[in-house]
């Protein structure tokens, strides 16, 4: 059960720990209050998000589904206003990241709270208009390097005031140029 209003009204479903809190239960409940949608949450392992970058799978009240790529930032890193996606997992083998392999229709960005109860900074992406954006050079993404505690992983990362608006779903980020 999470602390604070997080807590979900429908009992315990399918879940994983992202950090020390249950991420998909969390997602859920969040997106409930935030985007007010009765959305019902299956987290899906395996496959689906090693090889598709499926993280959570949203069931509509009609029965059309969603898929989502979910990430949050560290508290202290949400001064940057940035939205990022492992590029390789480990660039010195070889192994791509999110980057390559990311099928969802949704990706969801977000830099925790101190807490760790809310977002103080998020925004919810059309992933394949963000794909089609980028292809088409309306967006520049810069691949940087993960350097805290030993991290393998690197990543492209690009600032929310970039972000073209077809492009953004919902936010609480109100600066967006494009």
């Amino acid at each position: 059960m999470l602390p604070g209003n997080f807590a979900s009204p429908h009992g315990p479903r399918s879940e994983y720990r992202t950090t020390d809190f249950r991420w998909p239960r969390f997602l859920r409940c969040w997106a409930i209050r935030s985007l007010r949608l009765p959305l019902p949450v299956h987290v899906e392992l395996g496959v689906l998000d090693k090889e598709l970058g499926i993280d959570v799978i949203f069931t509509l009240n009609t029965g059309m589904r969603l898929t989502c790529q979910e990430k949050f930032g560290s508290p202290s890193f949400t001064h940057l206003k940035d939205v990022t996606v492992e590029y390789y997992n480990d660039p010195i083998r070889g192994v791509p990241g999110d980057w390559f392999k990311l099928i969802s229709q949704l990706y969801f960005f977000g830099f925790a709270s101190k807490d760790y109860k809310s977002f103080d900074l998020w925004v919810l992406l059309d992933w394949p208009k963000t794909v089609w954006e980028t292809i088409k050079g309306n967006i520049t993404w810069e691949r940087k390097r993960n350097t805290k505690n030993g991290a393998m992983a690197d990543f492209m990362r690009l600032f929310m005031t970039k972000l073209p608006k077809p492009c953004i779903l919902a936010t609480n980020f109100r600066e967006t140029t494009l």
